[in-house]
């Protein structure tokens, strides 16, 4: 960026348009000879080599290794294998025109229902041989759409049926490596909806041009190398007129300062169907005489300072939400690299009469970015895939209904969100120039007002004010308050909440490139964390403070202690431990906390219990980590399709959230027995004869590993969030504080272990209100608006496993974490003969003993 004249210069980036990869979407003949089967043979041909490689890998394992079967209608009765083919759905829900004209009912097209699936559904599985019908438990944990191409292991029944038992996805495919990126912020902007013609968004779009033109702060505007338009920039025709001439100007004027790609979506003038070819220059008279104006195809490859962007208009995401049983619009972005394709279904969003000998939906090329756009609201994650690939998969919503962009920089896979009200925002200078300027130079005249009609007002006011306050403490009197010393009253009366959520924010703040490794060493040498520990030991490759304090481990890093009843969830202090006497919890030494109050037993819910949206991510699930329901027992895949197995059970599948890693630690046929014992535990806090109820709390410091684990063999039933404040958690406050870990906001999760009840309880802290939990998504800590202080929220796990009645977690399997440090507390039954091995003040590692069996 430089300056001429006092005006600033637009960067320019390094562009590809990637011609052999967009060349496969253009229709060069069109033929209606064949049918929508021939495309999805075509696709089968093509993954078939890949699912079937994938396929024996992952079930190469097993104690029954299954024979493969190279045509479906190929299987054996009884015979364990596996075969590779087209997933077809026959769907009453779904409109079928042919039928309806058959049965004389309408020659209207009927209206397309949101969702076709129904409990109804026939699920095939067909190749070049024949079609098959497919049942099993697992079919319905996963996302299925008519033309997704799939490995099932399973057995033929006696009904004919194929029963399945573990399905493999293509996976995600290999990615062109990053190459080193230019440490000068070059951005591109991703926008969709314009819907130019709607007389509402004007401001808007005005608001958006003037900064992307560099009217409104144009030294970051002068970043902005790219502009891509992913669809629906035009309304529809019968509700304006004039629609192209209005797109024509705001083209014009945009592209006389900035590259420009336009994409057709479903409201432009291009197809109805995928691959929309590129809307023709003659629509934009005056536009397409620039020469940044690009109009281009939807799908759209390019490839913007070596990273690849992979973008459609929304289409192929609107008809998969229709297939599926879900509302998690990303997870099904993020299913299409693992299927390998964008657009599985024809004849709904892909029409398949131009292609007899290639589809050009398939994903050969992992993109680093993945687009998506004209979704109800914006969404992205960065999904990780097996052999390093990095996609940041993004749902964009319609500006012209949420006023939002998103502005995607080179340095790193990430962005950031630019909405109209903050493009508003960049004016603010000028607008209090002229309002201070009006100020100063228009003459007020003053009037005098009566000194008691003054303080009559006044009173009035502050009567209702201090009435108002008095009705709300008498209603919403929260049960514990914080008392102590005159430093408890100090922190109480600072907003920790809003500085927690402030200091989030700075967290999140990209450090420069350079900084990063003396930054990060600066406060590894005063917090004293131990780098040689980590994962990723390449400084550079965490972006900021927050990403620092969540760093992985290597895997050996902390072993587990596998033959200890209980190991420590976490690395840190142990503040306390002990037995809980009567419902009190000895905080420390003569001060002590209510047990019913910590966990929120017999207080009910501001809000009416739901279950937990749990994550689903394929590349995750092993095996031997998933529990099948025989005969009302629990056990791993082995154990199923052993001898004697019943033929009719059906397997569970336990998944975790879509932000977690893959297991650190290989499942153990020990764990999963201790696990299949847990069916039938009762999960109450009413201590059995022999039993007693015991606590442990170990506390965080700023330095230690942030993550925390299963400390047991457990089930996870039920997840309350109690809102609350964000005193610090440190020893110090500790002793200040009475009912600290009750007053602070926390997240109890209550189940069972094979002695009874079982719980664990993070707990927040000052600059630490986010507690993450990987199989818990709808989680969501320290929010703005959040629930009332004192209450609580609570969803359950029922739906993670029907048996267990909960989320399964073996020894250490990774939960969550804190960002910087926190408490986590421990409160579970246990026998009179269990006692603690660790002393109070112990700095202890994940995964060592904390206690043992005399």
């Amino acid at each position: 960026m430089s300056k001429i004249n006092n005006e600033v210069e637009r960067i320019f980036s390094h562009y590809d348009q990637l011609e052999s990869l967009n060349d496969q979407f253009r229709v060069k003949q069109q033929t209606y000879s064949q049918q929508y089967a021939s495309i999805y043979y075509l696709r089968l041909i093509k993954l078939r080599e890949a699912i079937s490689k994938a396929s024996k890998e992952r079930w190469s394992g097993l104690s029954e290794v299954p024979r493969y079967v190279e045509k479906v209608l190929n299987t054996q009765p009884g015979e364990l294998c596996y075969m590779v083919g087209t997933i077809y759905l026959q769907m009453n829900k779904k409109p079928n025109v042919l039928n309806d004209l058959e049965d004389e009912e309408t020659i209207v097209r009927p209206d397309t229902p949101a969702k076709y699936r129904s409990d109804e559904d026939v699920i095939s599985l067909e190749d070049e041989s024949g079609r098959v019908e497919i049942t099993g438990a697992c079919l319905s944990k996963q996302f299925l759409v008519t033309g997704m191409i799939v490995g099932i292991l399973g057995k033929e029944v006696a009904t004919g049926t194929f029963e399945v038992i573990d399905i493999c996805l293509p996976g995600v495919p290999p990615q062109k490596p990053l190459t080193t990126l230019q440490e000068t912020p070059k951005y591109v902007a991703l926008l969709s909806g314009l819907n130019i013609g709607e007389a509402h968004s004007d401001m808007r779009r005005q608001l958006l041009l003037e900064f992307l033109t560099g009217e409104l702060e144009g030294e970051q505007s002068s970043s902005i190398t790219r502009v891509i338009l992913a669809g629906n920039s035009i309304i529809k025709p019968k509700k304006a007129k004039n629609n192209e001439g209005h797109v024509d100007d705001f083209l014009e004027e945009l592209c006389s300062t900035v590259d420009v790609d336009i994409m057709p979506g479903a409201t432009d003038p291009s197809q109805s169907h995928l691959p929309q070819q590129r809307m023709h220059p003659s629509m934009f008279k005056q536009a397409h005489k620039l020469s940044t104006l690009n109009s281009v195809s939807n799908p759209y490859w390019c490839e913007i300072e070596n990273i690849t962007f992979l973008g459609t208009s929304g289409q192929n995401i609107d008809d998969i939400y229709r297939y599926v049983d879900s509302e998690d619009r990303l997870q099904m972005a993020e299913s299409c690299m693992y299927w390998r394709h964008m657009a599985p279904s024809a004849p709904d969003t892909l029409w398949s009469y131009p292609f007899k000998d290639r589809d050009p939906f398939i994903i050969e090329q992992c993109p680093h970015v993945y687009f998506v756009g004209n979704q109800p609201e914006f969404e992205d994650n960065l999904l990780l895939g097996p052999d390093g690939q990095q996609i940041r998969v993004i749902l964009l919503p319609s500006f012209a209904e949420t006023g939002s962009c998103r502005i995607r920089t080179f340095t790193t896979i990430r962005q950031r969100s630019l909405h109209g009200s903050s493009i508003k925002r960049q004016q603010q200078r000028n607008t209090f120039e002229r309002i201070a300027d009006s100020w100063n130079k228009t003459k007020i005249k003053w009037y005098p007002i009566p000194v008691g009609l003054g303080l009559s007002v006044i009173g009035v006011i502050q009567y209702r004010h201090i009435k108002e306050r008095e009705e709300k403490e008498t209603t919403d009197k929260p049960k514990y308050r914080a008392t102590g010393p005159w430093q408890v009253h100090v922190a109480a009366a600072l907003p920790l909440r809003t500085m927690s959520r402030i200091w989030g924010a700075f967290n999140s703040l990209t450090i420069p490139t350079p900084l990063r490794p003396a930054g990060f060493k600066l406060y590894s040498w005063i917090f004293g964390c131990n780098l040689d520990e980590m994962k990723n030991p390449n400084l550079y490759d965490y972006p900021n403070l927050s990403a620092f304090f969540y760093r992985e481990l290597k895997d050996d890093a902390r072993p587990i202690a596998r033959d200890a009843p209980l190991v420590s969830p976490s690395d840190g202090k142990v503040l306390h431990f002990g037995l809980v006497q009567g419902r009190d919890i000895e905080q420390i030494k003569g001060i002590t906390y209510n047990l019913d109050a910590l966990l929120g037993n017999g207080e009910t819910s501001i809000l009416p219990v739901t279950n937990a949206v749990l994550g689903n991510s394929d590349n995750i699930v092993v095996d031997e980590n998933e529990f099948a329901n025989v005969n009302g027992i629990p056990y791993s895949l082995d154990d199923m399709l052993a001898e004697g197995t019943d033929h009719h059970a059906v397997k569970t599948q336990s998944v975790v959230g879509e932000d977690a890693v893959a297991e650190g630690h290989e499942a153990r046929p020990k764990d999963e027995r201790a696990l299949s014992k847990l069916a039938h535990v009762d999960s109450s806090t009413n201590i059995k004869p022999g039993h007693a109820l015991y606590f442990c709390v170990v506390y965080l410091a700023p330095g230690d590993y942030h993550r925390f684990h299963s400390p047991t063999n457990w089930v996870v039933e039920t997840r309350r969030h109690f809102a609350g404040e964000l005193f610090s958690v440190s020893p110090y406050f500790v002793k200040l504080l009475q009912n600290l870990f009750v007053l602070n906001e926390r997240v109890a999760l209550l189940g069972k272990w094979k002695h009874g009840f079982f719980s664990m309880i993070p707990v927040g802290a000052t600059n630490v209100g986010s507690i993450k939990i990987n199989f818990d998504e709808a989680l969501k800590t320290n929010k703005k608006e959040d629930i009332p202080l004192g209450t609580y929220t609570e969803v359950t796990y029922k739906s993670a496993s029907k048996l267990l009645g909960g989320k399964p977690l073996r020894y250490g399997d990774e939960m969550g974490g804190f960002y910087l440090g926190s408490t986590v507390v421990l409160v579970f039954e246990a026998p009179q003969s269990f006692k603690f091995c660790v002393t109070q003040g112990q700095k202890v590692k994940m995964g060592e003993p904390l206690g043992k069996y005399e």
